[in-house]
């Protein structure tokens, strides 16, 4: 895991931001998706008004992370990032977010199982 990513992961442990779902970050709660948490801690003035407002991050933001293409998942408007989970097999991020009601913890935990130390999943991890 590069800096970027255990910023990422000490951010949705922190309790600091509430999460949501469908976009990565919603003005009308102020909740973020867990790739919104991953685009605050990218750039804390990130605009989200600039950014697609279909809940995937900009590639950019994936690029940061130094992880290896195959955990892109490339959709027409942006980028996800596929975790391998314990229980669901490999899923995207926003699924975990949206679909499967992870908590921003259980994500936590899941990126560092799909990344943790010592992994060989790219060449800036």
């Amino acid at each position: 895991m590069n800096k970027l990513m255990r910023k990422w992961v000490k951010a949705l442990r922190s309790g600091k931001y509430k999460q949501g779902r469908g976009a990565l970050y919603k003005h009308s709660n102020s909740t973020y998706c867990c790739l919104g948490v991953l685009c605050k801690v990218f750039d804390p003035k990130f605009d989200f008004d600039k950014a697609n407002s279909k809940g995937f991050l900009p590639m950019r933001v994936v690029k940061a992370l130094g992880i290896d293409e195959w955990y892109f998942s490339d959709k027409h408007d942006g980028t996800d990032i596929m975790l391998d989970t314990e229980h669901y097999g490999t899923e995207p991020a926003t699924a975990l977010n949206d679909d499967f009601d992870q908590s921003f913890k259980d994500i936590a935990n899941i990126i560092e199982r799909t990344f943790g130390e010592g992994r060989e999943v790219g060449t800036n991890a």
